[in-house]
């Protein structure tokens, strides 16, 4: 992903009259509330003393003119550029590790990401336990904005993260940048993995509140995505939640808009990059593209996809052979459906043998039974008088009762 926002340093200048402005008393301060601000151990004139110049002449913010016909957002604007180009390096770095939120920030989980900031040895030296005194200031600027319906959440005005890019995407911050986005992509993989549990839970109450969960988190969950995907990095947590999120809200076109651009883009990674874990990422998405493209009834992609998945398990060496032998029977199961609905029944017969051969050899009923079925109902569609020698064979192989009692409706 191409970040085009670059800038050179704003003059520094004014830092001990602008904390008080910043910290305590911004142009809404007193129309908005913040919901989270805690006093920190330190006060405002500590601060000032420790992060702030206290040689600089005093200056004023530019009135607010009630007259002005630009949206209050522009005001905020205004006085943000302003306000950006005095505050102290080390507490500007700290609110540049925000940049990366474009929809909400999560105050319950703003202290977990911290942890994630702090394990970072770029950023280690910052004064985090500032951070709260951050976030109020920029609650009273109106850059971030109390939820109305829950009071855990700071909407995002899109001026903030705008602005704050300016700085974080400088090249002398270069380092800086890549540990917030490191540290970001951590953050959102954990809490896919958490979100994931509740969203792909067989209890619809538990669906209802990942749904709920996720929704104002979408954005920063897709830029978790894309910044993991510029790293070359793990992807399967945040895909498979928003993949699982766009399901249950029947959003199938950008669904399968999202498993094409993930596609893509591992397909760009580099061949070092591209351990047994990360294949079998590839090979996940890949499988739930399929699925997606089996339920659209766009077969001949379905078909392309199964193929696919199919290639990479008979090539990869790395695995255990009995894994791979476990996966290639669900993936030609999976062929034979696409062939079935499609009207394609020697196509369908011939890879449901195949995978019910494979199962054959693993002796596992588990992996036999949904193949089983599948060949059966082809069979009665077919309207053929006797099973498939190959299937009569293997059942009389495997259990000499199984010939009657597997095929049952």
């Amino acid at each position: 992903m191409n970040h085009p926002i670059r800038s050179s340093h704003y003059p520094k200048s004014d830092e001990c009259a602008f904390v008080n402005e910043w910290v305590s008393a911004g142009p809404v301060a007193d129309q908005i509330a913040s919901p989270f601000h805690v006093p920190s151990d330190l006060s405002l004139n500590d601060i000032m003393d420790k992060f702030f110049s206290k040689t600089a002449d005093g200056a004023e913010l530019p009135a607010e003119d009630e007259s002005n016909a630009y949206p209050r957002q522009v005001i905020y604007l205004e006085d943000w550029k302003y306000d950006h180009s005095k505050l102290s390096s080390q507490v500007q770095d700290i609110l540049n590790c925000l940049a990366l939120f474009t929809s909400v920030i999560n105050l319950k989980g703003l202290k977990r990401y911290i942890r994630h900031l702090q394990e970072q040895p770029e950023l280690a030296g910052l004064p985090f336990h500032l951070y709260e005194e951050v976030i109020q200031g920029a609650v009273n600027r109106g850059l971030l904005t109390p939820d109305p319906q829950n009071s855990l959440l700071l909407n995002v005005q899109p001026t903030f993260p705008y602005y704050l890019k300016t700085s974080l995407y400088m090249l002398e911050r270069k380092d800086k940048r890549r540990a917030v986005e490191t540290a970001f992509q951590q953050y959102y993989g954990r809490l896919a993995g958490a979100m994931y549990q509740l969203i792909a839970s067989n209890k619809e109450d538990e669906n209802a509140l990942g749904e709920l969960l996720i929704r104002p988190e979408y954005d920063n969950f897709v830029n978790a995505l894309e910044l993991a995907l510029d790293s070359h990095a793990s992807v399967i947590n945040v895909y498979r939640l928003l993949s699982r999120y766009l399901k249950r809200r029947q959003d199938h076109g950008l669904k399968l808009e999202l498993g094409n651009k993930v596609l893509a883009a591992l397909k760009e990674y580099p061949p070092e990059k591209l351990d047994k874990k990360l294949k079998g990422e590839f090979v996940a998405i890949l499988g739930d593209m399929a699925k997606s493209q089996l339920s659209l009834g766009r077969y001949s992609d379905a078909e392309h996809s199964y193929l696919a998945t199919l290639e990479i398990w008979l090539q990869d060496t790395h695995n255990a052979s009995d894994l791979m032998k476990q996966k290639s029977v669900a993936v030609y199961h999976s062929l034979g459906k696409v062939a079935q609905n499609q009207g394609e029944w020697d196509q369908a017969k011939t890879y449901y043998l195949k995978g019910l051969k494979i199962s054959g050899t693993q002796g596992d009923p588990q992996l036999m039974t949904p193949v089983l079925h599948s060949l059966f109902h082809l069979w009665r569609t077919s309207k053929d008088t006797e099973l498939p020698a190959e299937v009569t064979a293997l059942l009389r192989e495997t259990d000499p009762a199984g010939e009657k009692g597997c095929c049952r409706d």
